[in-house]
């Protein structure tokens, strides 16, 4: 009889812990930006606890942690990885290595592609190097997105080449 409670309490346990691994996590994209406060950070971030949004995205904007050739500044970042920790909400955080700063040729903004000669290239691996290994070992970090909705311009051929099998 124990045994038949315990094999039951097991298996109802496992399961519990299937159905949770397989539930969704809902989050939300928190947009950061130089000039707002550590109050307003940490409110966002408190505002995804209360309501159950474990999960938040934020972009890793390049320009706004390379300030100047080789100066780099993470104290924005720094205030979004002490809020998510704190409030225990789990960052998927988006690199921008397509978008780098203006003083680099960029726009400022996340860029879009990848890097297109071998010194954007470097520079581009700077950027990450300097980003993962500030934020690494961060108790908040879930996920590294290496850059925002990749893809690259269609082909300038005229006819694409049959891929199935023949």
């Amino acid at each position: 009889m124990k045994l038949n409670r315990f094999c039951t309490l097991a298996l109802l346990m496992v399961s519990v812990a299937f159905i949770q691994a397989q539930t969704p996590l809902i989050g939300a994209e928190v947009w950061i930006e130089p000039g707002q406060t550590s109050a307003q950070i940490d409110g966002w971030f408190r505002a995804l606890a209360e309501e159950h949004m474990p999960v938040a995205r934020i972009f890793v904007m390049w320009s706004y942690v390379e300030v100047a050739p080789g100066e780099w500044d993470f104290s924005l970042y720094d205030q979004v990885f002490r809020a998510a920790e704190k409030y225990r909400v789990r960052v998927v955080a988006t690199l921008t290595p397509g978008g780098p700063p203006p003083f680099l040729g960029g726009d400022g903004n996340q860029g879009s592609g990848y890097p297109a000669t071998e010194e954007a290239r470097n520079a581009a691996a700077e950027y990450i190097e300097k980003v993962v290994d500030r934020y690494k070992d961060s108790q908040a970090l879930d996920t590294w997105m290496l850059v925002n909705e990749p893809g690259m311009a269609p082909a300038a051929t005229e006819e694409l080449p049959d891929a199935r099998p023949q």
